[in-house]
């Protein structure tokens, strides 16, 4: 922006070169409301899942190998996809990666044996979530939180004794 004509400037105010950008100071939370760790996390009805970046984990959905069956809304099984794996993710207070994304395909039966009785199961949980908000927070609700923080090895080991977390 270009210089008042009635402001004179004093030599302290004029820009000086530097040869180098100083450190920055370190930053820590300190406002109120800011969430330090997991525990601080508010629960309940109407809180969700807060978490950074979230909507990355769509690109990583988009990338993931799983099919759906014929008659399965290609829209809503990503979105609840999504829903679950940004769940995961903001448990552990940080973006979404390709374990979450394996953890939630998991859940939704994509990596099961039974991939057709699952895929029933699915198309019931899945039914109309991306347009409504109640169901979308109850699908993310009906997964216990200790299964979200499990690693895919050990949620189809529990699926495989007939375990289910999707709800009916």
């Amino acid at each position: 922006m270009g210089q008042q004509p009635n402001i004179e400037l004093e030599l302290s105010d004029l820009p000086r070169p530097t040869t180098k950008v100083g450190v920055s100071r370190r930053w820590t939370p300190t406002r109120p409301g800011d969430i330090t760790t997991p525990e601080q996390m508010p629960t309940g009805p109407g809180f969700g899942r807060p978490g950074p970046d979230t909507g990355y984990v769509l690109k990583l959905i988009d990338n993931a190998d799983f099919a759906i069956a014929d008659d399965e809304n290609r829209h809503n099984v990503e979105y609840a996809l999504a829903l679950i794996a940004g769940a995961r993710a903001s448990r552990y207070m940080r973006g979404p990666t390709l374990e979450d994304v394996e953890v939630a395909l998991t859940i939704a039966g994509f990596r099961a044996d039974d991939t057709g009785a699952m895929a029933e199961v699915r198309k019931a949980a899945f039914a109309n979530v991306s347009h409504n908000n109640a169901r979308a927070r109850a699908l993310v609700d009906a997964i216990p939180e200790p299964v979200l923080l499990e690693t895919p090895a050990q949620i189809t080991a529990r699926m495989q004794t007939g375990e289910r977390f999707l709800p009916n």
